[in-house]
């Protein structure tokens, strides 16, 4: 009996919880979502581990894949602020610490400076006005002159403008939307005239 008992006492010794999981893993790479985004994250399986407990960010919940080395994700409209996906490791012996992977909202930023034309635009049509192009993003060009008409490109980074006759001076503004919200409002102003020629060079005082 003292042996069967002295080797029971071994293998209970012998019993640990796996170690953490080493990286939480986005397909795709990105960890920017939005409400309403689906993404799938995964590990690397843990020796001795026969479970994995996943812990979603506030606001999101698992689709699918809770207990195995890969989860589905959907973020709801409750997620409203950056939090963290976790993941622990476990087995009959227990559960290791959890591993943690930052989970931001892609939230929209400023667009880029607009180029195009700043002056000399009077009854000018086709002109072309831009921004940096940012995936994902939706742009909404507006102009305080109603003079100045979006010709094409509503909705992207890329537009051409038409000025109608009596457009004297205005503002194209533009802002980039997703399901997160809406950015800051970038603006250009615009006019009609020419701009003012550069500084004359030449001699300012002359004999006859």
């Amino acid at each position: 009996g003292c042996s069967a008992s002295m080797s029971l006492q071994t293998a209970v010794n012998s019993c640990a919880a796996p170690d953490i999981p080493i990286k939480i893993t986005a397909v795709g790479g990105n960890t920017k979502v939005c409400p309403g985004d689906s993404k799938t994250y995964s590990i690397s399986p843990v020796s001795g581990a026969t479970s994995y407990i996943w812990t979603p960010p506030a606001g999101a919940t698992i689709n699918n894949g809770q207990g195995t080395t890969s989860v589905t994700i959907d973020y709801t409209i409750a997620f409203t602020a950056s939090d963290s996906l976790k993941v622990a490791a476990s087995n009959l012996c227990g559960t290791s610490s959890y591993k943690a992977l930052k989970i931001s909202r892609n939230n929209p930023a400023k667009p880029s400076v607009i180029s195009g034309p700043t002056n000399g635009v009077c009854n000018a049509t086709g002109q072309v006005y831009s921004v940096a192009n940012v995936n994902g993003m939706v742009y909404n060009w507006t102009n305080s002159n109603s003079n100045a008409v979006v010709a094409t490109g509503q909705g992207t980074s890329n537009i051409t403008a038409d000025f109608n006759p009596g457009y004297t001076t205005g503002s194209f503004s533009v802002t980039a939307a997703n399901a997160c919200g809406t950015s800051l409002t970038r603006t250009l102003s615009v006019k009609a005239l020419p701009a003012v020629p550069g500084s004359i060079i030449g001699p300012s005082t002359v004999c006859a």
